[in-house]
């Protein structure tokens, strides 16, 4: 009963990650002055901004006047600048800003303000608790130093594989791409017929060169990231180009491979895509 006292302190979700700290070092702070144990709300939890402290009644007062103050420190909110190379606002702006989106999730909502489109400035401004700023800074610096390493390499494999390739709805390049951190495009489909007349020669011949060209083009899988991670995606995607092999069996046995209607050879597909 003396070690089991509670108390109960409310911050918000998006802060928690902060009052932990970098593997835990926050906490264990708390706990060696204390002794009380700092127990956080689970995923499954009802209330996910209340934070359970147990341990004895001294440590636990101690505990929770230690986390008010680190609270307090993450309500207070902060603007901060840094300046970043206008040719790399469109990569934290596009997709309807999905990057500003995932860094405000993960630094405790703090809001990322990059110039309105038409003005020349380097200057972006942050917007949040001092931690949340700090971090989020650091982190949109490390987005920028991949971004100044990245290489744009050509993957050439015939188009008829790119199918294959890109697996049902694109699922298969996605995880790739995911995997590799690269972006990776594919040419459009509709190239292999259009583009025709573009591609004549002086005369209405068409040039050798040109046609190749063309051939070229529809093949070419554009990858986009660090030189090691692209030229670790282009082996992947080569792994992923179908070959035929033939293998001999008598035919009176080809029913026993197939099986009752088609099940055997069915199961085998999908086991083995």
């Amino acid at each position: 009963q003396v070690n089991s006292f509670t108390a109960e302190i409310r911050a918000k979700p998006e802060y928690h990650r902060f009052l932990i700290g970098r593997g835990g070092a926050n906490i264990r702070k708390v706990r060696e002055r204390t002794g009380a144990r700092i127990v956080f709300p689970t995923a499954e939890d009802q209330e996910q901004e209340l934070i359970t402290i147990v341990g004895k009644e001294e440590g636990v007062r101690q505990a929770r006047e230690q986390l008010a103050a680190l609270i307090r420190d993450l309500e207070l909110v902060v603007e901060d600048h840094m300046n970043i190379d206008p040719r790399y606002h469109r990569h934290f702006v596009s997709r309807r800003g999905q990057v500003l989106r995932e860094l405000a999730e993960e630094y405790g909502g703090v809001a990322v303000s990059f110039p309105r489109t038409g003005v020349k400035s380097d200057v972006v401004t942050l917007k949040g608790a001092k931690e949340c700023v700090e971090a989020a800074k650091k982190r949109i610096q490390d987005i920028v130093q991949e971004l100044e390493a990245q290489v744009t390499m050509e993957c050439v494999i015939s188009q008829k594989f790119h199918r294959n390739l890109m697996g049902p709805k694109g699922v298969r390049v996605q995880q790739l791409a995911r995997d590799h951190s690269v972006q990776i495009k594919f040419p459009d489909r509709g190239e292999s017929g259009s583009g025709a007349t573009e591609l004549l020669a002086p005369g209405g011949s068409e040039s050798g060169a040109d046609v190749e060209g063309a051939d070229r083009r529809r093949d070419t899988i554009i990858l986009v990231g660090r030189l090691e991670n692209c030229q670790a995606a282009e082996a992947a995607l080569r792994t992923l180009i179908p070959v035929t092999a033939e293998v001999e069996i008598p035919y009176h046995l080809h029913r026993f491979i197939i099986g009752q209607r088609g099940s055997g050879i069915r199961k085998m597909m999908e086991n083995y895509e």
